[in-house]
């Protein structure tokens, strides 16, 4: 009498690494998704192992946030764990019928889906930055250009020409100022660029009192310099604007000779 009819005996660790990964990656058909989740019920060591590979799994994911990157070990332990020899195979599931090479090659397709997801993640997170970037660039631009229009068109607005005397080209700036808003808008032009450690300052030369400081600014590659400055004392009425050269971070009152000055005219 044999024992065919008996049921089959369970080897203890029949439960292999690469079953273990692809039960966390979610490929196992029904029966072996039962199979090793009955097996996990009795053997603290595989469900340790389990708990291993979804915390390098759930790394894998969560390197998807902005400025990261799939942790090394992390990939390093899941690749360890598909390519590692398989013990002996004591069940009859369908899927045991399968090649181990088969099963690591799928298991290895779904750890690249994964990691080719986070490039995806990744790429379109740089895009939106970029667009973002660009975003707050035209928004500034787009301030900068309501500023200016709404400094030149205000019904107080004065327009002030700041000239130097005996020097060709002639540099100059001309300044809109709004008292009520305290804004001043300047434009330049012919003005040489200073070299490092040097910037030039805008003064407000009230009609009583010392000058206020009213920006800084420098002049571009084609000698022009545009500059809009807010905060000036409101109501504070100007007699006159001059410029002088001064350190980066500007000074509480002129170190310099004026290099451009006007009057109020």
């Amino acid at each position: 009498m044999t024992n065919e009819s008996q049921p089959h005996e369970v080897h203890p660790h029949e439960v292999q690494p690469e079953d273990l990964t692809l039960y966390a990656l979610g490929s196992l058909d029904a029966p072996e998704l039962a199979r090793v989740a009955r097996h996990l019920e009795g053997c603290s060591s595989c469900r340790l192992e389990l708990q291993k590979i979804n915390a390098d799994l759930g790394a894998l994911a969560m390197a998807a946030a902005p400025s990261s990157a799939p942790p090394q070990r992390a990939k390093d332990r899941l690749m360890a764990a598909l390519i590692r020899d398989p013990r002996p195979i004591v069940t009859k599931s369908p899927l045991r019928g399968w090649s181990f090479g088969f099963r690591a090659a799928l298991a290895l397709l779904l750890l690249a889906a994964v990691i080719l997801g986070w490039n995806n993640v990744q790429s379109l997170r740089r895009q939106n930055a970029q667009l973002m970037q660009q975003l707050a660039q035209e928004r500034a631009m787009s301030a900068q250009a309501r500023m200016i229009a709404e400094t030149i068109t205000a019904p107080d607005a004065m327009k002030i020409t700041l000239v130097a005397a005996n020097s060709k080209p002639q540099p100059m700036a001309h300044i809109f100022c709004s008292e009520k808003k305290g804004r001043v808008v300047l434009m330049a032009n012919s003005l040489a660029p200073l070299g490092p450690g040097k910037m030039y300052e805008l003064w407000l030369l009230p009609k009583s009192g010392a000058p206020v400081p009213a920006g800084m600014f420098q002049a571009d590659a084609a000698w022009n310099a545009q500059m809009v400055h807010e905060g000036l004392p409101q109501g504070m009425e100007a007699k006159g604007f001059a410029v002088t050269i001064e350190p980066p971070e500007g000074s509480p009152a002129p170190t310099t000779d004026p290099v451009l000055v006007g009057n109020v005219g």
